[in-house]
C-alpha cells in the first residue's frame, strides 16, 4: 500500500497510457475493418453497374440489328465462345439445304482417316454438272474441299458411300450424320440426305436451327482449321488422280468481306437461301447463321450485320 501510495502518479499515467494505446488500436481495427467493408459495397456497386451497362449494350444491339430489316427466318448472331448478341427464331426448325455439307465432313473425317473417296456412277446422279468422270478418285481432303468450297453434290454423295463406295455404305453414312446430331445435342437437326437436297416437294434434306448449326461450325472450325481456312478461298483448283477442277466458292462475299474467316452456303428452291459463316472483326469472332432467307437475301442480310457488327 505504502508502494502504491508512494507511485500513485506514475501507476495512473501508466494505466491512462495503455488505455489510449488500447483504444487506439481497437480504433483502427475498427477503421480499417469499416474500409474493408466500404471498398466491398464499392465493389459490389461498381460490378452493378458495370452488368447493369452490359444489358443495356445488349439491349442496344439487339434493337439495332431489329431495324436492320432482315430477311431471313431464322437469325443468329453471337460471339465465339460467347454471349448471344442476336436472335430471331433460334430455335423454329427450318430446312438448311447445303449446311448439310459441314456435317457430312466431319462424319468423313471421324470415320474415314485419310482414305480416298471414288466418283462412282451413282454418285454423279446429284444435282448439278460439275465436270466430273466416274472413278475419279479423290484424297479425302481434297474431296472436302472442293464440296465445301462449291457446295459441289455429286462429292457429297461420293463421300457418304464410303472408301470403298460401297452402295450399302449410303444408309451407314446417314445413320452417323444422326448420330452425330444426337452426340453433339443437336436435338433439333435431322438428316434424309447426305448433301442437303431436297427428297421430294414434302421432305427437305436436312433440317435444323440457328442454335444448332451456330454450335456445328463452331466444332469444325476450332477441331479441323485447315479445312476450314479453304473454305474462304474465292477460287482454286482441286486435283483427282486423273484431272485438275477449278472451283469457285459459292459465297459471293468473300472477296469484299475479309473479315469472313468461315464460310458455308445453301440454297435450294424449297429451303431458300441459308449461311453458316464465322467472322474476325478488331480481333474478334462471331458466329453468323441465317436460314430460310432468299438467294440473294442471305447475303444482303450478311452485309448487314457485317456492318452492324463494325460498329463495336
Amino acid at each position: 500500500m505504502k508502494w502504491i501510495k508512494e507511485n500513485w502518479k506514475e501507476i495512473l499515467i501508466n494505466f491512462f497510457t495503455m488505455l489510449i494505446v488500447f483504444s487506439m488500436g481497437f480504433s483502427l481495427n475498427y477503421f480499417l475493418d469499416r474500409k474493408k467493408e466500404i471498398n466491398k459495397i464499392q465493389k459490389e456497386k461498381l460490378e452493378k453497374i458495370k452488368l447493369e451497362n452490359k444489358i443495356i449494350e445488349k439491349r442496344n444491339k439487339i434493337s439495332d440489328f431489329k431495324n436492320l430489316d432482315l430477311e431471313g427466318n431464322g437469325i443468329l448472331v453471337k460471339e465465339l465462345n460467347g454471349e448471344e448478341i442476336y436472335s430471331k427464331n433460334k430455335n423454329k426448325i427450318f430446312p438448311i439445304a447445303s449446311i448439310a455439307k459441314i456435317i457430312n465432313a466431319s462424319v468423313a473425317l471421324e470415320n474415314f482417316k485419310d482414305e480416298k473417296v471414288y466418283i462412282s456412277p451413282r454418285s454423279l446422279k446429284s444435282e448439278g454438272n460439275y465436270g466430273l468422270k466416274s472413278w475419279e478418285v479423290f484424297k479425302q481432303k481434297d474431296a472436302i474441299k472442293y464440296m465445301l468450297i462449291g457446295s459441289i453434290n455429286d462429292i457429297a454423295s461420293a463421300i457418304s458411300f464410303g472408301p470403298k463406295n460401297y452402295s450399302k455404305n449410303w444408309s451407314n453414312f446417314m445413320k452417323k450424320m444422326n448420330y452425330f446430331s444426337k452426340k453433339n445435342k443437336l436435338n433439333n437437326t435431322l438428316f434424309f440426305s447426305e448433301n442437303g437436297l431436297n427428297i421430294n416437294s414434302h421432305i427437305m434434306g436436312a433440317y435444323s436451327t440457328t442454335n444448332n448449326i451456330s454450335k456445328v461450325i463452331e466444332y469444325f472450325y476450332k477441331k479441323y482449321p485447315e479445312i476450314s481456312k479453304d473454305t474462304i478461298l474465292v477460287e482454286t483448283n482441286v486435283c483427282s488422280n486423273e484431272k485438275c477442277h477449278y472451283v469457285k466458292n459459292t459465297n459471293i462475299l468473300l472477296e469484299k468481306y475479309p473479315e469472313i474467316i468461315f464460310s458455308k452456303t445453301g440454297y435450294t428452291d424449297l429451303a431458300g437461301g441459308s449461311l453458316a459463316i464465322i467472322l474476325k472483326i478488331k480481333n474478334k469472332k462471331y458466329i453468323v447463321v441465317i436460314l430460310n432467307s432468299t438467294k440473294k437475301g442471305r447475303f444482303n442480310d450478311l452485309e448487314k450485320i457485317i456492318l452492324e457488327l463494325k460498329k463495336y
